[in-house]
C-alpha cells in the first residue's frame, strides 16, 4: 500500500490538485495571511517580539496587509511601536538600511520612516529588513526542499506537475536554478526538471497568449456578441503568471468586462 505523503508535502499536493495557477504563489499568499494573524493574535503583546519589528522594522506592504486584517488595537500598537523607534532615529535621517529593505519598502528600524529608497523595481523579492518578509523567506526555502523531494521520490508527482499549468515565471526560473544546485534530486533529474519547468512555462504561455488575443478581439464591435471562451480575465491572468504574486490582484478588484 502507497503510503501517505507527509504532512509538509500536503499543501504542495493540494495546491497542484486545485490547479489554480502558480503553487508557489498560492501558498505564499496562505502563509502571508497566516503569518499576519498570528502575529495579531499571538505575539502583539509580547514585548519581546514588538521589540524586534521595532529593531528590523515592517516593509510598506505588510504594514497596510496588518492594518486590514482586521485587528485594529493590534495594529495601533505594532505602528506605534514603530513611529517610536523612527522618531527616536530621527525622522529626516538617511536610511543605512534602505538598500537592505524589501522591495516593497520599508517601516520602523534604524533610521525609520526617513532616508532615500531603492527602487522598488531593484530590490529582491523578499526583504532582509521586513520581520514578516524575513518570516516568508524562511518558509519559502523549505518550500523549495520539500518540493525537491516530491520530485525526487514520485514518479506520479513528476508527471502531474509536467502536465499542470502550476508556475509563474519567477518562481519558475527559480526552481530552474536550484535544480543545479539542490542535493536532494538524483543528477539524471537535474535537467529533467529544467525541461518540466521550460514545458509548464511554454504551455502556459502559449494557452495565455492565445486568451489575450481573443480578449483583444473581443472589443471589436464585430465581436461583441461572441463568447469570451473563458478570456474575460486574460490580461490579470498573464500579468500574474509574468509577476508572480507581485501582480496578484483581489478577485474583488477585478473590473468587469
Amino acid at each position: 500500500m502507497r503510503r501517505a505523503p507527509s504532512l509538509d508535502k500536503l499543501p504542495i499536493l493540494d495546491a497542484l490538485n486545485a490547479a489554480r495557477g502558480c503553487i508557489f504563489c498560492e501558498l505564499e499568499a496562505d502563509d502571508e495571511r497566516r503569518i499576519i494573524e498570528d502575529y495579531l493574535r499571538e505575539s502583539v503583546m509580547d514585548p519581546e517580539h514588538r521589540s524586534e519589528i521595532e529593531t528590523v522594522g515592517l516593509c510598506n506592504s505588510h504594514v497596510y496587509q496588518m492594518l486590514a486584517a482586521g485587528d485594529v488595537l493590534g495594529s495601533a500598537i505594532t505602528i506605534g511601536a514603530l513611529l517610536r523607534a523612527g522618531i527616536n532615529a530621527g525622522l529626516c535621517g538617511h536610511d543605512p538600511y534602505a538598500t537592505g529593505a524589501g522591495r516593497r519598502g520599508r517601516l520602523g528600524g534604524p533610521r525609520a520612516l526617513g532616508g532615500l529608497r531603492v527602487p522598488a523595481e531593484a530590490m529582491p523579492r523578499f526583504g532582509q529588513s521586513c520581520v514578516f518578509c524575513r518570516a516568508l523567506e524562511a518558509r519559502a526555502r523549505r518550500r523549495t526542499d520539500t518540493f525537491m523531494r516530491l520530485y525526487a521520490e514520485s514518479d506520479e508527482f513528476r508527471r502531474e506537475f509536467a502536465a499542470s499549468r502550476a508556475l509563474c515565471v519567477p518562481h519558475g526560473r527559480q526552481l530552474a536554478a536550484s535544480a543545479a544546485t539542490t542535493r536532494v534530486l538524483r543528477p539524471e533529474l537535474h535537467s529533467a526538471l529544467v525541461d518540466d519547468v521550460t514545458g509548464v512555462l511554454n504551455t502556459t504561455a502559449a494557452e495565455l497568449g492565445l486568451k489575450l488575443d481573443w480578449f483583444i478581439q473581443k472589443h471589436d464591435y464585430r465581436y461583441h456578441d461572441s463568447d469570451w471562451n473563458g478570456s474575460q480575465d486574460a490580461p490579470w491572468e498573464a500579468a500574474r503568471f509574468l509577476l508572480g504574486r507581485a501582480g496578484a490582484v483581489n478577485p474583488a478588484q477585478v473590473p468587469e468586462v
